[in-house]
């Protein structure tokens, strides 16, 4: 989500070759920038990680609405379930 005003910031990221023909195939297909994908991937990450704190599921749906399959395993550390209060105060001000 990008505020009006807000300073980019950059970000360095190592990633393995194939990680990266992902990223650039993706970006090709959307019409945009790596960076761009990357922005869209966090704020799905977001979506899930505040959908599983809520006891919630990540499922896919045919064009029915009918149950297709089912997306687990996204988060391997207990911190997810945790207010986002806590979160912010773990983070402390440097943000990571």
């Amino acid at each position: 989500m990008k505020i009006e005003n807000e300073m980019p910031v950059r970000f360095g990221l190592e990633m393995s070759q194939d990680t990266e023909k992902l990223l650039c195939r993706l970006a090709a297909k959307d019409d945009s920038t790596p960076s761009q994908v990357m922005s869209k991937a966090l704020a799905l990450f977001d979506v899930a990680a505040r959908a599983i704190a809520k006891g919630q599921r990540l499922i896919v749906t045919d064009g029915e609405f009918t149950t297709v399959g089912e997306i687990v395993g996204l988060f391997n550390t207990p911190h997810v379930g945790i207010m986002e209060s806590q979160l912010n105060d773990k983070m402390g001000s440097s943000g990571c």
